[in-house]
């Protein structure tokens, strides 16, 4: 199970890297957690002058969006 959770984080990675770029984030690591029949999702996002609130909640907004896009 920690092997397909790492594949799922990594699939993530390569998917939601580029778009949250080109919206400012750095992407530094997806952790994925599995437990009580759901997948829970812990993505760790960066900028070049720090986040704040308003803008993890933005990048949440975006990767949802990527999400239900690509049926995950």
């Amino acid at each position: 199970m920690a092997q397909d959770s790492k594949a799922l984080a990594d699939s993530l990675i390569d998917m939601l890297e580029q778009p949250l770029l080109e919206e400012g984030y750095d992407l530094l690591d997806i952790r994925v957690f599995r437990g009580g029949g759901r997948v829970t999702l812990r993505i760790y996002l960066d900028t070049k002058d720090g986040i704040s609130i308003g803008q993890c909640s933005k990048a949440d907004r975006s990767v949802d969006y990527l999400l239900k896009e690509s049926e995950l």
